[in-house]
C-alpha cells in the first residue's frame, strides 16, 4: 500500500525505534492520521536526522536501542538543544533511567489509536 503523501506544512514526526517494523508501523499509522514522518532504527541516525531537520515537530523513540546513544540519551539531547521541543519516550518496561524534563513516557505494548493521541496531544501542549 503507497503511503499518502502529506501536505509540507503537516507536521513532521521523527520515530526513532530499533525494530525497523515497529517504525514502518509507526510510520504508516502516523502518515495516515496526517503527519509527515520520517524514521531511523537507532539513536545516533535519529539524532542526526534531527539535527539536520528544524521541520522535525516531535520525536518518538523507545529506550532500549542499541549503539553509543539510548532512546533516553536521544531525547536528553534532543530537549537539550531544542528546549520546547516535544518528546515522547517509549518502552516495554518502567525506563530505568529519569527521562528528562519535558519527555513523556508511552507504555508498551501500546494501541496504535494511543500513539496518534498521545501525539496529537503533545503537539497541541508544544
Amino acid at each position: 500500500m503507497a503511503v499518502p503523501e502529506q501536505p509540507s506544512s503537516a507536521p513532521l514526526i521523527l520515530v526513532c525505534d530499533d525494530e525497523a517494523m515497529i517504525v514502518m508501523l509507526a510510520q504508516d499509522v502516523l502518515n495516515d492520521s496526517g503527519y509527515r514522518v520520517i524514521g531511523a532504527t537507532n539513536a545516533s541516525d535519529a539524532f542526526t536526522l534531527l539535527e539536520r531537520d528544524p521541520d522535525i515537530a516531535l520525536v518518538f523513540t523507545d529506550v532500549d536501542m542499541p549503539g553509543t546513544l539510548n532512546g533516553a540519551d536521544l531525547a536528553r539531547l534532543a530537549i537539550a538543544r531544542r528546549p520546547d521541543l516535544p518528546v515522547i519516550v517509549t518502552s516495554g518496561k518502567p525506563p530505568t533511567v529519569a527521562l528528562p524534563p519535558g519527555a513523556s513516557f508511552l507504555a508498551k505494548p501500546y494501541r496504535l489509536d494511543d500513539l496518534v493521541a498521545h501525539v496529537a496531544g503533545r503537539l497541541a501542549r508544544g
